[in-house]
């Protein structure tokens, strides 16, 4: 009777401590990161072109799809998203960039047309677990006209913003 007792409680010792490792690699995981102005680098976006559009399209726990749309009469190259995007945090009235881990992306480029649109879903694992706030989703185009090499080309950056609250992802209008 003592052994059946002794091998229970060796059981339930191991996975308790298992329960305990995995509640605290949860808890590391899911935890919002923290965004705190002193450590940030302020945002610089340059201009969007007029006649372009960002759009967003989102579910309650992420951005479902993102979508460009080209009203103006010029044509764009941008890189396959998360490429030339990233995602901004609004924190005392300033815009500042929010940091992401490394990460790979197939680094394939398409053109956008006058009256082209383009839709993609960003990639947002990168920066974590987002604590409630003001963001905006930057999507970053070239002007192409064929003429040369693209850093030579005029650079575009349309936003669009959302809001975080208690966790989940709604709609927001930039100020």
């Amino acid at each position: 009777m003592k052994r059946f007792f002794l091998t229970w409680w060796k059981l339930l010792s191991v996975l308790s401590l298992g329960a305990v490792i995995l509640g605290t690699a949860i808890w590391h995981t899911t935890r919002p990161v923290v965004l705190d102005p002193e450590a940030l680098t302020l945002s610089q976006l340059p201009p969007s072109c007029p006649g372009t559009q960002l759009r967003l399209e989102l579910s309650s726990h992420r951005i479902s799809t993102a979508t460009f749309f080209n009203g103006s009469d010029l044509t764009f190259y941008h890189g396959d998203p998360p490429d030339y995007c990233g995602v901004d945090v609004q924190l005392n009235g300033q815009w500042y960039d929010v940091p992401c881990r490394d990460f790979v992306t197939a680094g394939t480029g398409m053109t956008i047309a006058p009256g082209e649109q383009y839709a993609f879903t960003p990639h947002m694992e990168p920066y974590g677990t987002l604590p409630d706030g003001h963001y905006r989703l930057c999507f970053g185009y070239w002007q192409d006209d064929g003429s040369g090499p693209l850093q030579d080309e005029l650079f575009y950056v349309s936003a669009v913003p959302f809001d975080i609250q208690r966790g989940r992802y709604v709609s927001a209008e930039l100020p």
